[in-house]
């Protein structure tokens, strides 16, 4: 196999920093996305829930517990009908335990992570499922249960992955295009420079037989121009000792 010489490992690792400087690009992008997504999606969650909250705790204000609250079903109904892509909503009383839901499987069920009180949306991932959150109080300031959202963890993967896909189709195209317009600036500043050496080699040859043909890890005449340094070093020894001896002889 033959040896790869200075002008292709050159090249080669100009290309090789273009492709890794558009894959880091790539994947840094698909991270910020990613974070843009989820805050949409938990923009769009939260204001459903924001909503219902607020419908709520109207309700408990009038002295009513949470599990005797009138026509709650409804409402949730209607809030999961306003993000198609919510899965279920349900209301939790103070003790995680769920009264009230959209999907009857969740009835009497305990929520592993209770949501707590305050105005501020909690979420959470749970495998490939997306969960939200909202405390609620009443009128005393006391908390009287939560309300979630449950969405498939899909709704933001695939949101990404297309503009993972999308990105990466562009950022091909761009990186082949920057990568040919490297490679041909790479060989074309590289060829003075191997010709300049080549021509110093030439120059410093000396008359008397062909330079060493060693192979070279670098594909620059190294040996040849170190062979004809080290003639011309050893005749310029030569000629001290010559003068040295006249020296001595006059």
């Amino acid at each position: 196999m033959p040896a790869i010489g200075f002008t292709g490992r050159l090249v080669a690792a100009v290309l090789a920093g273009v492709v890794l400087t558009a894959a880091g690009t790539v994947w840094l992008w698909t991270l910020e996305q990613r974070r843009l997504v989820g805050d949409a999606v938990a923009g769009h969650v939260g204001f459903v829930l924001y909503e219902l909250k607020g419908d709520l705790e109207a309700r408990l204000n009038l002295g009513l517990a949470l599990a005797d609250l009138p026509l709650v079903d409804p409402l949730l109904l209607q809030a999961r009908g306003e993000y198609p892509d919510i899965r279920s909503i349900a209301v939790a009383d103070d003790t995680g335990v769920i009264v009230f839901a959209t999907d009857a499987v969740e009835l009497g069920e305990r929520m592993a992570e209770p949501v707590p009180a305050g105005p501020a949306l909690a979420t959470g991932r749970s495998g490939d499922e997306l969960t939200y959150g909202l405390g609620l109080t009443t009128a005393f300031e006391t908390h009287a249960g939560a309300v979630v959202a449950r969405l498939p963890a899909a709704v933001v993967d695939r949101r990404v992955q297309d503009y993972a896909l999308t990105l990466a189709l562009g950022g091909g195209a761009v990186t082949g295009g920057v990568a040919l317009l490297a490679l041909v600036a790479t060989v074309a500043l590289a060829r003075p420079t191997r010709l300049a050496a080549e021509t110093l080699a030439d120059s410093l040859a000396p008359d008397t037989g062909p330079a060493p043909t060693t192979a070279d890890p670098l594909g620059l005449p190294v040996s040849a121009f170190g062979a004809a340094v080290g003639q011309r070093t050893a005749t310029l020894d030569a000629a001290g000792r010559e003068v040295a001896r006249l020296d001595e002889m006059a």
